[in-house]
């Protein structure tokens, strides 16, 4: 973690912050059952019909399930469509 991203956290934990209101905090978020956004990613991992992994600031976001697709990606915004089953967080060390 660079300092810059020590000292957002150090203000967010003084004033109380939500931490998705810090700028480059991943937020995950599961539309319905077939969908899944990421907000804040560094990229695409790993890619296959049966799981998606997604590098995020501090480790990686394992989607998996049938039939997945990614169906539209940004700098920002990575969206995942298809059978999901599990998203996990796997924390860098």
């Amino acid at each position: 973690m660079g300092t810059g991203e020590k000292i957002w956290d150090m203000l967010a934990d003084s004033m109380d912050l939500a931490e998705e209101t810090l700028p480059g905090q991943p937020i995950v978020e599961i539309l319905g059952e077939n969908r899944v956004l990421v907000e804040n990613h560094r990229g695409v991992k790993g890619y296959s019909r049966q799981c998606v992994i997604i590098h995020v600031r501090f480790g990686e976001i394992h989607v998996s399930g049938d039939c997945l697709q990614v169906v539209c990606m940004s700098k920002e915004r990575l969206i995942i469509r298809g059978v999901i089953h599990q998203v996990s967080l796997k924390r860098r060390c």
